[in-house]
């Protein structure tokens, strides 16, 4: 977990400092020894102001760190989210294009046995001879059967002529159409591209980050410190929670929650690493969830329906989301790369609602999941299929 804060007293360091001193240098009532008593004195003085300077400097150094850890993941959950829409978009362009691409081959097949139709019409007018036409304008005998005769010559020929500008029209029509979703294609293409790009400038700066962040807790790292790191997450995750919870929600038009208990999926497939009630790295705080190690991008499902009331970066879990299941049940998912859903948002049990992670400075990917009761954590796998 993060170091969020130096927690370790400040007092405790300066007076350890100073005690050692004062045994090192016992003050006396002479002179020369006071004078150097005092000059003692003025060194353990100037060096509590040296520790004081050094831990505020590495409070102040992981707290902007911090900020920036933040800014960087939610920006990459952004450009993550684009380029996901972008690749739907080039889906369907693509999709489009072949379906322009079979109408396209429909309508060349239609031409071609329009023009077969043609030329046999040719060869059958060819057969009765070139001489027809005039022969049926001569013929004084039954001018009845030269007027339908050349009325029927004219009217396939105007239909025939007629059917194949259309078809070619059309044709061309599809091939301007198939070159428009060609270029729409190459800029969805090059838009990808740039986002991609993007995205690994992100996590390329997150990354650096987290390394700068490892330094400073190796400056400043203690087992007390931590868990008083851990402790302070835990706190602020209470009273995010007491304050969602003052709604009250409760849906009656469903299932009620405390009756789907051993019944519910795992919101993702995964080996858990680290089970509910074990004892963190602190050694002396349990853990209130389960953690599971996945591959990054992984979908998060929504264990049951309820409502998103809080969708957004958390100190140490990174991009979390709590949804509430009503009668002051609540689950929640963190460590998640990218947020699916916003808070208001109603989903339906099983929907995609994050991709897995490792925001808040997780050094591998994976999903933190809880599940409370009026704020108190419960065991999830009495609640959870295994």
């Amino acid at each position: 977990m993060i170091v969020s804060r130096i927690f370790a007293t400040e007092d405790t360091e300066i007076t350890r400092i100073f005690i050692a001193l004062c045994l090192a240098f016992p003050v006396s009532g002479q002179g020369d020894e006071a004078t150097a008593t005092e000059q003692e004195m003025e060194a353990v003085q100037s060096q509590i102001k040296t520790v004081q300077t050094r831990i505020k400097s590495a409070e102040n150094e992981v707290e902007l760190i911090l900020a920036e850890l933040q800014k960087y993941e939610t920006a990459a959950a952004g450009v993550a989210t684009a380029v996901r829409r972008i690749n739907s978009d080039i889906d369907s362009g693509q999709d489009r294009l072949t379906g322009l691409n079979e109408e396209f081959d429909r309508l060349g097949a239609n031409l071609r046995s329009e023009k077969d139709l043609l030329s046999e019409q040719v060869r059958a007018m060819y057969r009765i001879g070139s001489n027809d036409y005039i022969k049926l304008l001569l013929n004084q005998e039954n001018p009845a059967l030269f007027g339908r005769a050349l009325a029927y010559h004219d009217y396939l020929n105007r239909a025939r002529a007629k059917r194949i500008e259309a078809i070619r029209s059309a044709q061309e029509q599809l091939k301007s159409l198939q070159e428009e979703i060609h270029a729409e294609t190459e800029q969805l293409l090059a838009l990808r591209s740039g986002k991609q790009a993007k995205l690994a400038e992100l996590t390329a700066y997150r990354e650096d980050r987290e390394k700068l962040l490892v330094r400073s807790r190796r400056y400043i790292d203690d087992q007390g410190r931590q868990l008083q790191a851990l402790l302070k997450t835990e706190r602020e995750l209470d009273a995010l929670l007491a304050r969602l919870g003052r709604t009250g929600e409760t849906y009656e038009d469903e299932t009620p929650f405390v009756s789907l208990k051993g019944k519910l999926s795992w919101p993702v497939r995964g080996k858990i690493i680290t089970r509910y009630g074990e004892m963190k790295k602190s050694g002396k705080i349990k853990s209130q969830g389960i953690i599971f190690a996945s591959d990054a991008g992984i979908d998060v499902h929504a264990i049951s329906s309820g409502t998103v009331v809080y969708a957004d970066w958390f100190r140490n879990l990174g991009l979390l989301l709590i949804l509430d299941h009503g009668d002051g049940f609540m689950s929640l998912y963190g460590y998640n790369e990218v947020l699916l859903k916003k808070a208001g948002d109603r989903v339906g049990k099983n929907s995609p609602i994050a991709r897995t992670g490792d925001t808040g400075g997780q050094n591998n990917p994976g999903l933190y999941f809880e599940i409370r009761r009026e704020g108190n954590p419960l065991n999830p796998t009495l609640w959870c299929r295994t």
